[in-house]
Formats: C-alpha cells, sequence, structure tokens
C-alpha cells in the first residue's frame, strides 16, 4: 500500500532495484563495460600514486569495480525535484514502481482527497496504458465510465457496478 504523500524513492529497496536494473544494462553493452573499467582502474592507479608519494605506510587497495559502490559514491537517486504537485509525484511513483519493480498491484488510498477529477481521470488512463493492477480505496467516489466499482458496504457485502 502506497502513501503518495510519504513515500520515500531514496529508500534503500528503491535504490537496490535501480542499481540492479543499472548494472543488467551496463552489462548489455560490453564495450561501455570495458572501457567504465578501464577508466576506473586508471582513476584508482592515479589516486594509489598521490597517496604513496606523500605517505610511508604500506597500504593496501581493491582495484575491481562494484557498480552499486561506485553509485552510492556518486549519491545516484531518482530526481524527485521536477514533482512539485501530488499528481506529479503520484505519477512518478506509479512510473518508478512499474519500471523498476514490476509491480503486479498497487494500492492507493484516498487518491480523491488529493487530486482533482480531472488529474484523477488522467492517473487512471495512465495505469490502464501501462496496463498495471492498481485497487484505490476511496471513502468517497468519483464517477468515471468504464471502470470497475466495487463497494463493500457496512454488512462486509461486496457488491460490483460497472458505470
Amino acid at each position: 500500500m502506497f502513501n503518495p504523500l510519504s513515500f520515500d524513492f531514496d529508500e534503500r529497496s528503491i535504490k537496490t532495484l535501480l542499481y540492479n536494473r543499472l548494472i543488467t544494462q551496463i552489462g548489455y553493452e560490453i564495450d561501455k563495460k570495458h572501457e567504465i573499467e578501464h577508466d576506473y582502474r586508471n582513476m584508482i592507479y592515479k589516486l594509489i600514486q598521490v597517496i604513496d608519494e606523500n605517505n610511508d605506510l604500506d597500504l593496501m587497495y581493491k582495484d575491481e569495480l562494484n557498480y552499486k559502490e561506485l553509485f552510492k559514491m556518486i549519491g545516484l537517486s531518482i530526481d524527485q525535484k521536477m514533482q512539485t504537485s501530488i499528481f506529479e509525484k503520484i505519477q512518478l511513483l506509479i512510473n518508478t514502481l512499474n519500471d523498476l519493480a514490476g509491480e503486479k498491484l498497487l494500492i492507493f488510498t484516498h487518491l480523491n482527497i488529493l487530486l482533482t477529477n480531472q488529474e484523477y481521470k488522467y492517473i487512471m488512463e495512465q495505469i490502464d496504458l501501462n496496463n498495471q493492477t492498481v485497487l484505490i480505496i476511496e471513502s468517497s467516489q468519483y464517477i468515471l465510465e468504464n471502470i470497475p466499482h466495487y463497494y463493500l458496504d457496512s454488512d462486509f457485502f461486496l457488491s460490483h457496478i460497472m458505470l
């Protein structure tokens, strides 16, 4: 269940998904992967030379490239600065979870409080275009056509209405 107001894109699990996806993408481009690793080793060797010139201690280092550590070092994360409205943040959340996690089911509550009717309709269109399964739990309703509505009454009777 996702609360768009408190969702943290810098959460460890989201960053892990992002890093894994990027590592996979880099792995497909063998030439670029070798170029990155070569440049990384050259940078490490230059750094070690500078350290050795100014230090009498025997130091150890590793020159193998760990992409996750490199991504952490450069502070790689999902840019949220462009999302100034709740609507934009919900869009980013849906796209991020769809792209990175391949979530089978997204659950939102009370979107009708956060969005205008037009924004709500646009989010629903986006969900439909991405072929995502989303459960939206509302305490009141927007009347949207061609969308199945399920109502749970106080006796826990579930009824289905297609408008």
